[in-house]
């Protein structure tokens, strides 16, 4: 189950579900892997930025704090 804020839905949160298949090629022909394609949410990506950002306030507030203490 993946969560992320959406403004845009009931309570503010979506849910959506992940699912893993393992293909074979025993099932070539059958068309058992035809499925409308789906995009991906890029979580990494998104988690990468989130940490950055939270890094880069965290060293702009300790920056700030420092340079009101020297005055």
């Amino acid at each position: 189950m993946l969560q992320r804020e959406d403004p845009d839905v009931k309570g503010g949160v979506r849910r959506d579900a992940v699912v893993f298949r393992t293909v074979s090629s025993k099932h070539l022909g059958e068309d058992r892997w035809m499925a409308p394609a789906v995009p991906g949410i890029h979580a990494f990506e998104q988690a990468e930025r989130w940490a950055n950002d939270q890094w880069n306030a965290i060293v702009k507030q300790m920056d700030d704090q420092f340079n009101k203490v020297l005055g």
